[in-house]
């Protein structure tokens, strides 16, 4: 047995007293320090355990607060994209009705007739199938949440990008139909009274019948004469029986002549607006009193100037 026992010696501190042996095993010793070596890597582990734990329920807490936070995010950002889509859903309402007004149905000029609709195979217009679902914390929710508004405002950049092209194109046409409109003689060029009409009437001079090619507006000699649309000058000066005398080119081989001016206070090269005062009323050339004589030529022919005067 020699060996393989732990002797421990009780001595008592009494003289008459026996010593005590008691023997212990070695594995028995061997066991216990294991069973202790085994009881303190248990305490280490539990204490690495419950630090995890504890760090992930923080973790849980954190992700459950910044999930909130985004989710509240996501509200405002569904919102504002509602938002959008209900001002586009205007504009493309405005843009409609704005082509009826206009009636845009010219397609030698290449515009749409009517409103513009949306491009083929698409339903930029309709967002209605798009609607995100906001409540839940699954991640197949969020996931499938985050995929529809991601749809739904790729969706909406198309229908802006539709819709800034069909705005482009009512600009285009607005701005056509502005100088169009400024460019047209659509005023009369003075204040007086109407005294011979475009047409057939009696030559003052001679007694017989002749063509008068424009209208002759009667008026106190020294009266303004406005230019009825805008222009360019392309001719200042004397021309025979107009005697002193203005031509205006409006483009669109449309121009305006002004006779028998007093005087005229443009020159040939200026750039004239609607209104603006060109010359005034006198009696030169072939003229039997004072009045201005006022045509309006389109293609170099004359043309009766009442289709152009609206007041």
């Amino acid at each position: 047995m020699a060996g393989k026992h732990f002797t421990l010696m009780i001595v008592p501190e009494g003289v008459q007293t026996k010593v005590r042996r008691l023997q212990i095993p070695k594995k028995g010793v061997w066991a216990l320090g294991l069973l202790g070596m085994g009881a303190v890597a248990g305490l280490l582990a539990f204490g690495v355990h419950y630090t995890y734990v504890i760090d992930q329920v923080f973790e849980a807490r954190e992700l459950r607060a910044e999930n909130a936070r985004l989710n509240e995010r996501l509200t405002v950002v569904t919102n504002k994209v509602d938002e959008v889509d209900s001002r586009l859903a205007d504009l493309r309402l405005f843009d409609e009705k704005l082509r009826t007004l206009t009636d845009l149905r010219d397609n030698e000029r290449g515009i749409s007739m009517g409103p513009m609709k949306p491009a083929s195979g698409g339903n930029s217009a309709d967002f209605s199938a798009f609607a995100v679902p906001l409540e839940g914390d699954d991640p197949a929710v969020t996931q499938l949440r985050d995929a529809l508004l991601d749809s739904r405002l790729v969706g909406l950049s198309a229908e802006a990008h539709r819709q800034l092209g069909s705005l482009a194109d009512l600009v285009d046409h607005f701005s056509e139909r502005e100088i169009l409109l400024k460019s047209t003689p659509s005023i009369a060029p003075a204040r007086g009274l109407l005294t011979s009409s475009f047409g057939s009437r009696e030559d003052p001079f001679t007694g017989s019948h002749t063509m008068h090619s424009g209208l002759d507006i009667a008026a106190k000699e020294g009266t303004e004469i406005i230019a009825p649309a805008d222009g360019v000058v392309i001719f200042a000066g004397e021309k025979s029986e107009y005697g002193n005398c203005v031509v205006v080119d409006h483009g669109r081989d449309l121009v305006t002549l002004y006779g028998h001016l007093n005087r005229y206070i443009v020159k040939a090269g200026d750039k004239v607006t609607r209104g603006q005062h060109i010359a005034n009323v006198g009696n030169t050339g072939r003229s039997t009193g004072s009045h201005l004589h006022y045509e309006v030529r389109l293609n170099g022919v004359p043309v009766n100037p009442r289709r152009y005067v609206m007041h």
